[in-house]
């Protein structure tokens, strides 16, 4: 078996970071999925810091909610569509 392998992986940690996110998602372009299950993310509050970052830096956003862990296909084939602004059945 022959094959090549790139996984370049840029890690931001730390306090504050998650403001950042907007402006680095905009180096690679002008829409974002978030994916999101059970609503933990939600009632923590970085759900909505995340969008508010994003959309300050002129990125918009799609929301796919309830999406189980370790997707069946067909969850990710009805996610599709809302990655491309349309609606999808979660």
């Amino acid at each position: 078996m022959n094959f090549e392998f790139h996984n370049p992986t840029r890690i931001i940690f730390g306090a504050g970071t998650l403001s950042r996110l907007g402006e680095v998602v905009r180096t690679h372009g002008t829409r974002a999925l978030l994916v999101t299950g059970g609503g933990s993310v939600k009632k923590s509050g970085v759900f909505d810091r995340t969008v508010t970052s994003l959309k300050a830096a002129g990125v918009s956003v799609v929301e796919c909610s309830g999406v189980e862990p370790n997707p069946r296909i067909t969850t990710v084939r009805g996610v599709a569509p809302s990655s491309h602004g349309t609606s999808a059945a979660t």
